[in-house]
């Protein structure tokens, strides 16, 4: 009995692709996935279940039998991407779920959290009920950061141009622009989506959009070798879109942790990521 917890329906979405083979051909175990977007459970009970806050709150209030006994069963948590939990309201709530989980299942509940920017491990036991003697296992990353900050004037003419000088002049052929809203993604996606080089392979992502059109975008960006893609925070995370050369923040990102997570998406076959800050008047 796990419970794999993840903060987006995105991410649980492309960890079920990417996990499901190995825990089945390889471990003989079942997975199981329940977010707003999908519900699948096997046939019997679920070994391993991916799931977020907002459905783990929904089953643990849930009258159904199989939902019940899976919770009741279950004896290891994994929270990814803890960080996203850190702070605010859906930390809050998280740890609220797991005291009630806790107290409704029939055995002790190992906990494990996983990140690639909490800079002091440490701050994450108390927030999530973590013994005292919990084990803390890093792994050090060595990448070169190439960091460009250009600054727009006039964001509705130059932001094509720069767009396309990175393709043309500079080879940047896969690029990940970020906005910290989806009125900004919006925005920026009208102004790209019908100029410039990369108009016909250029993509919108963030959670509002329906889940079918989410996954669809994910396909088509993964698969392309010259692209670029307008997120939100729901690309932050360890979604596989493959290699990227070029990260661009449109908008500067509201923590330190955020940082880490975008610039984090470029460069990781090479070892070297590229980075652009793109700051204009445009809110």
């Amino acid at each position: 009995g796990v419970l794999y917890v993840v903060p987006t329906r995105a991410l649980a979405q492309d960890l079920r692709r990417r996990l499901e083979p190995v825990l089945h051909d390889r471990l003989g175990l079942r997975l199981g996935i329940r977010t707003g977007d999908v519900k699948r459970l096997p046939s019997g009970a679920a070994d391993v279940l991916l799931t977020t806050p907002e459905s783990l709150d929904v089953m643990l209030g849930s009258p159904n039998r199989e939902v019940r006994d899976l919770l009741q069963r279950a004896n290891m948590l994994i929270i990814d991407e803890v960080h996203q939990f850190l702070g605010g309201y859906r930390g809050r709530q998280l740890a609220y779920l797991l005291q009630r989980l806790a107290r409704r299942g029939r055995h002790r509940l190992q906990k494990i959290a996983l990140s690639a920017t909490v800079a002091e491990p440490e701050i994450i036991r108390p927030v999530f009920g973590f013994q005292p003697d919990a084990v803390c296992v890093r792994s050090g990353v060595q990448r070169q950061i190439q960091p460009r900050l250009v600054y727009l004037q006039r964001e509705d003419e130059e932001l094509v141009a720069f767009i396309d000088d990175l393709v043309e002049r500079f080879g940047h052929r896969k690029l990940l622009l970020f906005a910290n809203s989806r009125s900004r993604c919006d925005r920026l996606f009208a102004l790209l989506c019908h100029q410039g080089r990369l108009q016909a392979t250029t993509y919108l992502h963030y959670s509002n959009l329906k889940p079918r059109q989410r996954q669809e975008v994910e396909r088509q960006f993964q698969r392309r070798s010259q692209a670029l893609c307008i997120a939100t925070s729901t690309l932050e995370m360890g979604i596989d879109i493959g290699d990227l050369s070029t990260v661009a923040l449109a908008s500067l990102p509201r923590s330190t942790a955020s940082y880490l997570q975008r610039i984090g998406r470029a460069g990781r076959s090479t070892g070297n990521a590229f980075v652009l800050a793109a700051v204009s008047n445009t809110p």
